[in-house]
């Protein structure tokens, strides 16, 4: 599978294939965090890092950054998730998309349209206003699949996802749709050691 992450971070994206037993071919990461990029190269040094995401394009099988274009064909996975400190409800100012960081989410949305991958993957905060939401479920053309991670881990982690990637069932108008995860219960004192 060959993936491009926008705003990968330490490649979550990756650990998620890598746990599900996918076998991503090539990685391709955008990420302008030293830190982070760090971690990726510890943890996956055959990520093939292309910086920032405003200077990303993609045209006919070609992905183009700042320093360096490459051949890749077609994309099977785009995933990523924007910043969310202007989408948050714990920033008091909470200006939505049109925020200095949120706004990085319309570059998804432009590489969205350039690489039209087979899948996508977009998260956020869950925390947004709902207009914010709903503007960006009209962009990604699939309504978004609500998840809080206190499901399946110890921190509670309210987040939307917005994907095409099959579900694993129908809803009542017919739309494909993900179930949530089983409450596994874990509380942080189960983790601390």
């Amino acid at each position: 599978m060959k993936v491009l992450s926008l705003f990968d971070g330490m490649s979550c994206c990756r650990i998620a294939l890598d746990r599900v037993g996918v076998t991503v071919d090539s990685y391709y990461a955008s990420e302008i965090k030293k830190s982070a990029i760090k971690v990726t190269k510890h943890n996956y040094p055959d990520t093939i890092h292309i910086g920032d995401v405003t200077k990303v394009s993609f045209k006919d099988g070609i992905l183009y950054t700042e320093n360096c274009n490459y051949e890749v064909g077609h994309i099977d996975l785009l995933a990523g998730g924007s910043p969310c400190q202007d989408l948050s409800s714990m920033n008091r100012k909470q200006v939505g998309l049109s925020g200095e960081k949120s706004t990085l989410f319309w570059e998804y949305a432009r590489i969205l349209k350039e690489v039209n991958p087979t899948y996508f993957l977009l998260e956020n905060v869950g925390s947004m206003p709902y207009s914010d939401a709903m503007e960006i479920t009209k962009e990604m053309g699939v309504d978004g699949i609500r998840i809080n991670s206190s499901l399946v881990s110890a921190q509670l982690r309210d987040r939307i996802y917005w994907t095409n990637i099959p579900g694993t069932g129908i809803d009542i108008f017919g739309n494909n749709y993900i179930e949530q995860p089983i409450d596994k219960k874990i509380k942080l004192k189960d983790i601390l050691e």
